[in-house]
């Protein structure tokens, strides 16, 4: 009984408190009102605080995209890139002589002074001089030619009558790429990918790029290196 007595004053007692928080709460509504509005500011303001960090937080990564893209899609000069796949992307160097032994053959060859004369060179160097277009000879000159029809210059030459620059100068078909547009491949192993190429040479047709990589045996493996299908190409 003792115990039953306790929980139930012990209950009554909190009614009794409770009743008397509430007549206090009557009596004083004022109080009730200026806390419930109190309540309501807190709550505002952490909303604000919480927006305002949201807002500036999408805007920052908003931004942050903007930049990104400009620097993808815009080249130093301002003007955008027109990107595509597709491209059949392969390399030609120019052989050197030297690297080369066997048998040898005469051939006739014109000097940029208009004269003729017969020249000894390597065979097999002459069967790669006549598919890469140019080779550096034991003279130090450059052979060039096609059809049997050989000239020496003094250097390798683009189709302007330039000389050949390794990560500058791209072979391209001109009804496709013309020529003096520059390019980016982005698919190409590096350094090759970081190159700005410029369309001074010509190559085979369609959507074939011939990269220029250079002279002597390593330019010959990196032409290996960088053929393949499907490279994305870049046009200014």
């Amino acid at each position: 009984m003792h115990r039953t007595m306790v929980l139930i004053n012990g209950k009554r007692s909190e009614d009794r408190t409770r009743k008397s928080m509430s007549s206090t709460e009557i009596e004083n509504p004022s109080l009730t009102s200026n806390h419930h509005i109190a309540k309501k500011l807190s709550k505002a303001l952490n909303c604000l605080c919480h927006c305002r960090f949201a807002v500036n937080y999408i805007s920052t990564i908003i931004g942050t995209l903007v930049i990104s893209l400009l620097a993808f899609f815009i080249v130093p000069s301002g003007v955008a890139l027109e990107c595509s796949d597709g491209w059949y992307v392969t390399g030609y160097f120019t052989p050197d002589e030297s690297n080369y032994s066997g048998e040898k053959v005469e051939v006739a060859v014109t000097n940029p002074q208009g004269e003729t004369g017969d020249r000894e060179f390597y065979k097999a160097f002459i069967e790669v001089v006549e598919t890469e277009g140019f080779g550096k000879t034991l003279a130090g000159d450059y052979l060039g030619g096609d059809d049997n029809e050989w000239h020496s210059e003094n250097g390798d030459l683009d189709r302007y009558g330039e000389p050949l620059k390794m990560g500058i100068t791209v072979a391209v078909d001109p009804k496709v790429v013309p020529f003096g547009t520059e390019l980016t491949i982005p698919s190409l192993p590096k350094p090759w990918s970081d190159y700005n190429f410029t369309a001074t040479d010509e190559g085979v047709g369609g959507r074939h790029i011939d990269v220029f990589t250079g002279e002597g045996s390593k330019a010959e493996l990196e032409t290996f290196r960088i053929t393949g299908q499907n490279h994305t190409v870049c046009l200014s």
